[in-house]
């Protein structure tokens, strides 16, 4: 028969125990991310090849360099518009203009490289696609025009979301005696 002090060091020592396993916490992020494959012209890749990606309205560069298997990874870059560049000796260089990040986005760019003289240089002036193929995530940024042109009712600013595809309304809180949806909200 176990004792009070046996049993009260055994739930003591299975709590400690339970406290040491590692939790997965996500955090929220303030920027995206861009990433991509470079390749040349016939898909195959190029290794070692140099990714420049630059804020337009901050003129914050980041420099990558392309892994063994032609893939590069910039994360949390602040939202904008972006510009990519990439070169590699023997091919000519590459820009990639008006890549737009929004917070939380995981942008897919995938750089072809041309095989020519150093000097030469092409400018893709396209915009990139805004589709995200990497997540199944609906996602899209309310921009202050809309805040302002829009009428709120009662100034509920939590109906904004519902301007975005995926989200409904739900009104779980009312007050007593009625049925408005003005209830305490924390």
């Amino acid at each position: 028969m176990l004792s009070f002090n046996s049993c009260r060091f055994a739930h003591v020592l299975g709590l400690f125990i339970i406290l040491l396993i590692p939790f997965s916490v996500s955090a929220q992020v303030s920027g995206g991310t861009v990433s991509g494959k470079v390749t040349d012209s016939s898909g195959a890749l190029i290794p070692g090849a140099a990714v420049g990606i630059r804020n337009i309205a901050t003129g914050v560069a980041t420099n990558l360099t392309a892994n063994e298997d032609a893939i590069y990874r910039a994360a949390n870059l602040l939202p904008g518009e972006y510009e990519i560049t990439a070169s590699a000796p023997n091919f000519t260089s590459f820009l990639q203009k008006g890549v737009t990040l929004t917070v939380g986005a995981d942008l897919t760019v995938d750089l072809k490289l041309t095989p020519g003289a150093v000097t030469a240089a092409i400018m893709v002036s396209d915009d990139a696609p805004t589709v995200d193929t990497t997540t199944p995530t609906i996602s899209a940024v309310v921009n202050e025009r809309t805040i302002v042109e829009l009428p709120l009712n009662g100034r509920d600013w939590t109906s904004l979301a519902t301007l975005q595809p995926g989200i409904s309304s739900i009104r779980t809180q009312y007050q007593s005696g009625g049925t408005a949806s003005r209830g305490n909200r924390g």
